[in-house]
C-alpha cells in the first residue's frame, strides 16, 4: 500500500465566532472556486476581541490542527487505496448488514454442498453395493447350474457305462441266447440295441467343459468386490450342456427300464439257443435289408413287365444279379445299403424307360414299314416318274442331265414346293410344271402327263403319299435324299 504524503501543519485557527472559523480552512479554494483570504485577527480593544471568550484563546489550536492532520491522512489513505483498485474494509469494521447477510448465505450454501457430496458419496456406496449383490447373484446362479450339469453328467456316465457293460454282456451270454431265441423279444430289443446315444468321449468333452468354467466362477465367487458379471457365453455353454445331459439322462434311464421290462418278460420257456445275441441281430439287420430289396425288386419288376417279353426276362436278370451283389456286399452297412439301394433303382428306372422308349420306336418303325408296304404296289405306277431312275436330275433350278440313271431327290421336290398342301388341281398343275414332260425322261406310268379334269386326285395322292413315306422310299433307294 502507498503511504500518504506528509501533511502540512495547519495554518493557525480563526477565533471562534469569525465567519470563517466553521467553514473553509484558510488558503483553500470555496465552492466557486475562488480562494479566500485568510481571516485578520481582530484588533485589540475591538468589540470582537472583547466579546469572545478567554479559553477560546487557549484550547482552539490545540484541537483544530490534530483532527485536520486526521482527516487529511484518511483522505490519503482513500486516494491512495482508489488509485491501486482496492478497497478498504470499513464494512467489516463498521458492521455492514448486506456484506453480513451475503457471508451468511455462502456459508450456508458451502455447507449445503458439504451435505450434497456427503449423501453423493453415500449413494454411490450403495449403488456399488447393489451393483456387487447383483453381480454375485448372476455368478451364484451360474455356478448352481453348472452343480446341476456336472451332477447330470456324472449320473449319464454312470449309467452310460453300465448300459454298455450290459450290453455287451448280453451279446455273449445265456441271457442274450435266450433273448436271441424270442422273436418278439429280438425284435423289441433290436431298436434299443441300435439307438443312437451319447458316448464316453463326448461326456468327457462335455465334463472337461464344465471344469474349464468352474475354474473362472471359483475365481469370480471369491473377489470381494464383482462389478464384473460372467459372460453370457458361459452360461449358454452351461444351459445348453445341461439341456442335453439332462435330455440324454432321460432318455437313457427310460432305455434301462424298457430292457428290464424285456428282459423281465423271458419266461421258462425260452431256452438258450446256439446263436449268440449278437448274430441274432446281425441276421435280423441282413432279413430286413433282404426284405427292403425284395420290395425294390417287385417295383422293378412291375415297370419291366411293361417291355416285351424276351428283353423284360433279360433286364430282370440282369438287375437281380446287381440287386444279390448289394446285398452281399453291404452287409454291416444297412442305412448306406438302403440308400445305395434306392439309386440303383432309380437308375434301373431310367434305363427301363429308356428301354421301353426304344422298344416302342421300333414297334411305330415297323408298323410305319408295314403300311408302306402295303400301300407301295398300288402307288407304285402313280410314283413312275420319280423313282424310275433317269438321266436328267432335278434341282432348285430345273432339269440338267447325268451320266448315270437314278432316281429323283426328294430334297429336290421339297425346295421345289411339291410337298406343300394345296387344292387337288393346283397341287397336280404344280407337279406337271416340276417333273412332267418333256424335261423328265422317266416313264410316267398311271401319273397324267397333262391335266384332264380338276377332280384329278392323283397329285394329292402323291403328296401325301411322299410325306408320310419319303424316308422310307430314301431308305429304299427308291428316291435320293
Amino acid at each position: 500500500m502507498t503511504q500518504p504524503a506528509p501533511v502540512p501543519p495547519p495554518p493557525p485557527t480563526p477565533p471562534s465566532g469569525t465567519p470563517y472559523a466553521a467553514t473553509t480552512p484558510p488558503g483553500h479554494a470555496t465552492a466557486s472556486g475562488s480562494a479566500t483570504p485568510p481571516p485578520q485577527s481582530p484588533a485589540a480593544g475591538s468589540p470582537v476581541a472583547a466579546a469572545a471568550p478567554a479559553h477560546s484563546k487557549l484550547n482552539a489550536p490545540n484541537f483544530a490542527w490534530p483532527l485536520a492532520g486526521v482527516g487529511l491522512f484518511i483522505a490519503g489513505i482513500f486516494a491512495t487505496l482508489w488509485g491501486t483498485g482496492q478497497k478498504f474494509p470499513l464494512d467489516s469494521v463498521f458492521g455492514n448488514p448486506e456484506a453480513t447477510a451475503a457471508k451468511q448465505a455462502a456459508q450456508e450454501a458451502a455447507e449445503a454442498n458439504r451435505q450434497l457430496e456427503q449423501s453423493a458419496r453415500e449413494n454411490s456406496a450403495l449403488a456399488s453395493a447393489s451393483e456387487n449383490r447383483l453381480s454375485r447373484q448372476k455368478w451364484e446362479d451360474l455356478k448352481r447350474r453348472l452343480d446341476r450339469a456336472t451332477n447330470s453328467i456324472a449320473e449319464l456316465q454312470s449309467l452310460t457305462a453300465k448300459w454298455n457293460s450290459s450290453l455287451a454282456a448280453l451279446r455273449t451270454s445265456e441271457q442274450g441266447k435266450r433273448l436271441a431265441g424270442n422273436a418278439t423279444l429280438l425284435e423289441q430289443f433290436a431298436p434299443l440295441a441300435a439307438k443312437p446315444r451319447v458316448t464316453v468321449d463326448e461326456l468327457e468333452s462335455w465334463s472337461q467343459q464344465l471344469r474349464d468354467i468352474d475354474e473362472v466362477v471359483t475365481q469370480g465367487l471369491d473377489t470381494r468386490s464383482l462389478k464384473i458379471e460372467p459372460k453370457a457365453a458361459f452360461g449358454e455353454r452351461v444351459q445348453e450342456i445341461l439341456t442335453s445331459a439332462d435330455t440324454a439322462l432321460r432318455s437313457q434311464k427310460s432305455d434301462d427300464a424298457g430292457l428290464g421290462l424285456l428282459l423281465d418278460s423271458l419266461s421258462e420257456s425260452d431256452r438258450p439257443g446256439e446263436k449268440t445275441l449278437a448274430q441274432a441281430l446281425g441276421e435280423l439287420d441282413q432279413a430286413q435289408i433282404r426284405s427292403y430289396l425284395i420290395v425294390q425288386a417287385a417295383e422293378l419288376k412291375k415297370v419291366r413287365d411293361a417291355a416285351e417279353a424276351a428283353d423284360r426276362q433279360n433286364l430282370l436278370e440282369t438287375e437281380q444279379k446287381k440287386l444279390d451283389s448289394e446285398n452281399a456286399r453291404k452287409r454291416s452297412e444297412r442305412e448306406v445299403d438302403v440308400q445305395r439301394a434306392k439309386n440303383d433303382a432309380d437308375v434301373a428306372s431310367e434305363e427301363v424307360k429308356d428301354f421301353l422308349r426304344a422298344v416302342d420306336a421300333a414297334r411305330k418303325k415297323r408298323e410305319h414299314v408295314r403300311r408302306f408296304e402295303a400301300d407301295l404296289p398300288e402307288m407304285r405306277r402313280l410314283l413312275a416318274p420319280l423313282i424310275t431312275p433317269g438321266k436328267t436330275e432335278l434341282t432348285k433350278d430345273g432339269w440338267r442331265p447325268i451320266q448315270e440313271a437314278r432316281p429323283v431327290s426328294l430334297s429336290a421336290l421339297t425346295a421345289r414346293g411339291i410337298l406343300k398342301p394345296a387344292p387337288p388341281h393346283h397341287t397336280l398343275t404344280n407337279m406337271l410344271q416340276v417333273f412332267g414332260p418333256p424335261q423328265n425322261d422317266r416313264d410316267f406310268g398311271s401319273f397324267p402327263t397333262r391335266l384332264l379334269s380338276l377332280e384329278d386326285d392323283s397329285g394329292v395322292r402323291v403328296q401325301k403319299f411322299l410325306t408320310e413315306y419319303g424316308d422310307v422310299l430314301v431308305e429304299r433307294k427308291l428316291l435320293l435324299p
